[in-house]
């Protein structure tokens, strides 16, 4: 696919630019491949340092594994980013061999919501 910068097209999106701390915003990563402009390590790096009122999906858009283990190691430990790895073809698939349907419309809705999906977040106490 070529290049990819992604951490310089990254750092304007995970800044408070609004001013507003009230305001959030959801920023979705789609890649299919490592930064060109960096290491993992910077990246996440600047996913833990974003703003506090900043969500970040990352959805990998492929099946390469080295890929996909690379932004799972990445993204993983960060609190509050989500990781969707792989494509709706693989998602589908680990559906179907768990018993499940999985639809592309909910696929999309995992990917664009993961952030907000109460279901991974700790009760309120």
């Amino acid at each position: 696919f070529g290049e990819l910068p992604l951490l310089y097209d990254l750092q304007p999106a995970l800044a408070n630019r609004i001013g507003d701390p009230a305001c959030r915003k959801l920023v979705i990563v789609a890649t299919a491949s490592l930064p060109s402009d960096g290491r993992m390590g910077d990246l996440s790096h600047a996913l833990a340092s974003r703003a506090g009122n900043v969500h970040v999906s990352v959805y990998t858009c492929t099946v390469e594994e080295s890929v996909v283990a690379a932004y799972s190691d990445c993204v993983r430990p960060i609190q509050g980013v989500h990781f969707e790895p792989g494509p709706f073809s693989a998602a589908r698939a680990n559906a179907q061999r768990n018993g499940r349907h999985l639809t592309l419309e909910l696929h999309g809705a995992c990917v664009a919501l993961g952030p907000f999906r109460p279901w991974d977040a700790p009760p309120l106490v």
